[in-house]
């Protein structure tokens, strides 16, 4: 659990580095979502 908690304020802090960065930074941030919802996804089968 703590792990993912790691990687949301990781997520959390980049989103707020990169709030004002344009559209590589956007497409990025995507990715990082993504990344993060199928490690959300694996630990919930994990449990």
């Amino acid at each position: 659990m703590s792990e993912v908690q790691n990687l949301t304020a990781k997520l959390r802090r980049d989103y707020n580095y990169n709030i004002n960065i344009p559209i590589q930074e956007r497409f990025q941030r995507r990715v990082s979502y993504v990344l993060l919802s199928q490690v959300l996804s694996l630990s919930t089968i994990h449990l």
